[in-house]
């Protein structure tokens, strides 16, 4: 599979182009941590707790739920693969995604598809449950297909529960904010907040694992 389409101005896109320069000592935080035929792992932008990574689609679509069910499949035995060997979790990693679509971003600050692993044993379920507008349990990574075009919030933890959370208007880095809030010390917000050590961290762990 190609590494297209790309979209200019895209930083996600720009960190798939250039990942194999990042190899070789760009910036860090877009080192490539992993790799599939239609995923790329990098370490998060501004960690909110230790081992914070996204999964970004090669494709540049504006959710999980654009991606096909070949996408969808293969991101579902890479999480199967990837999960139980990463470095910082404390227990089973939270999945998460700010499911955007063409006309709002569903309160992610990229529109690009990209997934948050956190590894951060916290809920952030009952939160969400009080204030979206509408809650569908029992979903997972391959039902994301069958969504209507609407923003949406998908949070899971294998083995324990899936949900997807569907509102207009979500807050911009709600996720990134609950967990913070819940986990660390409250400091969600990518563009203040570098913790740059943690993301150095998380490149020499993963390299050591994979």
């Amino acid at each position: 599979m190609t590494d297209q389409p790309q979209r200019d101005g895209c930083p996600f896109c720009k960190a798939i182009a250039e990942r194999h320069m990042n190899e070789a000592g760009g910036r860090v935080e877009n080192t490539p941590l992993y790799e599939s035929p239609s995923f790329v792992v990098f370490p998060a932008l501004g960690p909110v707790v230790p081992g914070h990574v996204v999964v970004v689609s090669k494709q540049h679509r504006p959710s999980f739920a654009s991606l096909t069910n070949t996408e969808l499949c293969e991101y579902d035995a890479l999480a199967h693969d990837l999960l139980p060997r990463m470095p910082f979790a404390c227990a089973q990693p939270i999945e998460a995604e700010h499911g955007a679509t063409d006309i709002d971003a569903g309160g992610a600050t990229v529109v690009h598809a990209h997934m948050h692993w956190f590894p951060a044993d916290v809920d952030i379920v009952s939160s969400l449950e009080g204030t979206m507008r509408k809650s569908l349990s029992g979903l997972n990574v391959v039902d994301l297909a069958g969504l209507p075009d609407e923003p949406y919030v998908f949070v899971r933890r294998k083995g324990a529960y899936s949900h997807v959370f569907v509102d207009d208007g979500i807050p911009s880095q709600l996720l990134r904010r609950l967990v913070s809030d819940a986990a660390s010390d409250g400091q969600w917000d990518w563009r203040k907040q570098a913790h740059a050590a943690w993301v150095v961290d998380i490149v020499t762990r993963w390299q050591e694992l994979i």
